[in-house]
């Protein structure tokens, strides 16, 4: 997703406290009105999304949403076959 003009926020993405699949998977983060938003992916709509009031929480969103399109993955569903052909799902904890 283009997030020009949104008010990118960094993210140390080699942080020890950030999941391994922020870790991995480097969403991008940007702060929209009072939520700070993840994604990963086109669009809110079609991308893994989450968002709250804190970067750590909208980060918690954002791998919680991940975690559960892992768990039935639709064939059609290029975000979590992006995913999964870039990264190893097995390594982390997802149920």
């Amino acid at each position: 997703m283009n997030i020009d003009g949104l008010g990118q926020v960094f993210i140390d993405y080699e942080s020890p406290g950030l999941a391994k699949s922020v870790q991995d998977l480097r969403p991008a983060l940007y702060k929209e009105g009072n939520l700070f938003c993840c994604v990963l992916g086109p669009s809110p709509q079609e991308g893994i999304f989450g968002c709250g009031e804190s970067v750590d929480t909208a980060l918690a969103a954002w791998d919680k949403q991940l975690k559960n399109r892992l768990i039935d993955p639709k064939e059609d569903d290029e975000v979590i076959q992006f995913v999964l052909d870039n990264i190893d799902a097995s390594s982390w904890i997802i149920w």
